[in-house]
């Protein structure tokens, strides 16, 4: 999102202020861009709603430590992200998901031709039925670009799980979309 400086301060500061102008004018810029964000991380738009509220209030409470208007964006990703995380904490039963990469080894290897051949929204529709667990490690190191070691440290789980997960994840992934390019 393209904010000139000085609308974007002018929003922060009116939001810090308790502007309801100013705060509905910040969730109406950001709220498609971060529930995007949101749906990547859960598994309905229910929850997915639930979390961009969730994340709103976040903002509203927080915006006033934002020390450099040009951050704003990546600022609302961060409490969006960390968010959606907590969210995916509080879900945290893991679904058996071992019958989903029966011969996904075969099928990584083709996955990014495949990826290449297939409309992003059916690629983002897989994502959305990943498994919880496999979902969230995906965005972390897939799309947030996150290092494993880090993506362990914000899920609170071993480096070699989110490694396993990552791959996992892929695999599902990969067999999912062969499965569609098939059709």
């Amino acid at each position: 999102m393209k904010l000139s400086t000085e609308k974007a301060q002018r929003l922060i500061d009116g939001c810090c202020r308790g502007d309801q102008r100013a705060c509905k004018e910040l969730y109406d810029l950001f709220a498609p861009k971060m529930y995007a964000i949101c749906l990547r991380y859960t598994s309905d738009t229910h929850a997915a709603e639930e979390v961009l509220q969730t994340g709103f209030i976040k903002v509203f409470e927080s915006l006033n430590r934002l020390k450099d208007v040009y951050a704003l964006d990546k600022f609302l990703c961060g409490i969006f992200v960390h968010t959606a995380i907590s969210y995916y904490r509080s879900m945290r039963p893991v679904a058996d998901v071992d019958s989903y990469v029966e011969t996904a080894d075969d099928l990584y290897a083709d996955s990014e031709k495949i990826y290449s051949q297939i409309d992003i929204h059916i690629i983002l529709d897989a994502i959305r039925q990943l498994p919880e667990r496999y979902r969230s490690v995906f965005n972390l190191c897939q799309i947030e670009g996150y290092s494993f070691d880090d993506a362990a440290a914000e899920l609170g789980i071993q480096t070699s799980s989110v490694r396993s997960d990552f791959f996992r994840a892929r695999a599902i992934l990969a067999q999912k979309l062969q499965k569609y390019r098939e059709k």
